[in-house]
C-alpha cells in the first residue's frame, strides 16, 4: 500500500506552517516506523519512491531541532535531562499518558510496559540491531519523554 492519506495530510500540516507538537510527533513516528519496519509491519511500499519520501519527510521534520545550536551542547542537555527525568520517575511512565495518540501513541504505551525498558542496558527486542539498540538507548529515551509531556507544552518552534 502507498504511504496512507491520513499520513499524507499530517504532511500537508507541516508544509503549511503548523508545527503543533503532536504533529510533530505523528510525523516522526510515522516516518521512522516506515524507514526501519518491513512492509509485512508497517503496510508500505517498499518501493524507492516511497522509501525516499519517508526519508525525505523524516529528515526534514527530524533535522529541524539541528538548527537550534551546536549539538554536542545539546547531547550534554539531552544526557542532564535523562537524569534528571530518571531521578523523577524511576519506576519509568504510565502507559496512560499515550492513551488516544495514535499510532506513536500505541508504540511508546507498548515502551513502558516493557520491564526496565527505558533504562540503558534493557533487553531489546531480539530483530534490533546492535546500531539501532545503541540509536534507541541515546536518543529513545529522549523522544520518549518528549511524547509524555503534557500536550498543554508549547508547540516545537
Amino acid at each position: 500500500m502507498p504511504i496512507p492519506p491520513q499520513a499524507l495530510e499530517l504532511e500537508d500540516a507541516w508544509e503549511q506552517g503548523q508545527r503543533d507538537r503532536e504533529l510533530v510527533l505523528h510525523l516522526l513516528f510515522l516516518t521512522w516506523y516506515g524507514l526501519i519496519e518491513p512492509k509485512h509491519i508497517t503496510g508500505f511500499d517498499e518501493d524507492q519512491a516511497t522509501q525516499d519520501h519517508l526519508q525525505q519527510t523524516f529528515t526534514h521534520v527530524y533535522g529541524t531541532p539541528w538548527l537550534l545550536g551546536d549539538a554536542h551542547d545539546w547531547k550534554q542537555r539531552s544526557e542532564t535531562f535523562r537524569r534528571l527525568y530518571r531521578e523523577q520517575r524511576p519506576s519509568g511512565l504510565d502507559p496512560m499518558i499515550f492513551h488516544g495518540r495514535g499510532a506513536y501513541g500505541e508504540y511508546f504505551a507498548g515502551q513502558t510496559r516493557v520491564p526496565n525498558g527505558y533504562q540503558s542496558g534493557a533487553a531489546y527486542p531480539a530483530h534490533g540491531t546492535d546500531v539501532a539498540r545503541r540509536r534507541l538507548e541515546r536518543e529513545g529515551s529522549v523522544l520518549m519523554a518528549t511524547a509524555a509531556a503534557p500536550r498543554s507544552s508549547c508547540a516545537i518552534r
